[in-house]
C-alpha cells in the first residue's frame, strides 16, 4: 500500500476516493455522480437532498435548459445550497434570494460543473467512441 493511501486511511476502513475526484474521473454520463458535502452547522457535515441532486451527468447537465419546473427546482436548490448564486448572476450577494429567481441556467451549471468535479469534456469523448464502435 503506498503512503499516500496509507495515510488517509483510518485503521481498518477502505480508502474512499474523495467525490470530486471520483466525478472527474467519470466517463460515462450515465454512472452515477457523488454529491459534495459542505459545512454544516455545528462543525459536520451536510450533504444535498437526494431527491433534488442530479443522478448522473446526463441528467445534471440537463439543468442547462431548466426546461420543467423540476429542473429549475433543481437547479435552485443547487445554486443556494452550493452558494453559488450571487456568482452566476454577478451580484454581491446581499440579495440572494432574488438572485436564485434569476440565475443563468448555463453559468450555474458551468460553476457547479466545477464544484463536483465534472468535466463535460469526458463525456463527450465516451459518446463519440460509443457512436464510432456502433457505427
Amino acid at each position: 500500500m503506498n503512503s499516500k493511501r496509507a495515510s488517509m486511511n483510518s485503521g481498518s476502513l477502505p480508502y474512499r476516493q474523495p467525490p470530486r475526484g471520483r466525478n472527474n474521473n467519470l466517463k460515462n454520463p450515465t454512472l452515477l455522480i457523488r454529491s459534495v458535502p459542505i459545512p454544516g452547522p455545528g462543525g459536520g457535515i451536510t450533504e444535498p437532498n437526494p431527491k433534488l441532486f442530479p443522478r448522473h451527468a446526463d441528467e445534471f447537465y440537463s439543468l442547462r435548459d431548466a426546461s420543467s419546473e423540476h429542473s429549475r427546482r433543481m437547479l435552485a436548490y443547487l445554486a443556494k445550497f452550493y452558494d453559488i448564486g450571487a456568482q452566476s448572476a454577478g451580484s454581491s450577494g446581499s440579495d440572494r434570494a432574488e438572485v436564485l429567481l434569476h440565475i443563468d441556467p448555463k453559468r450555474a451549471v458551468e460553476l457547479l460543473e466545477d464544484i463536483l468535479g465534472l468535466r463535460e469534456e469526458h463525456f463527450i469523448v465516451f459518446r463519440e467512441r460509443a457512436r464510432l464502435l456502433t457505427a
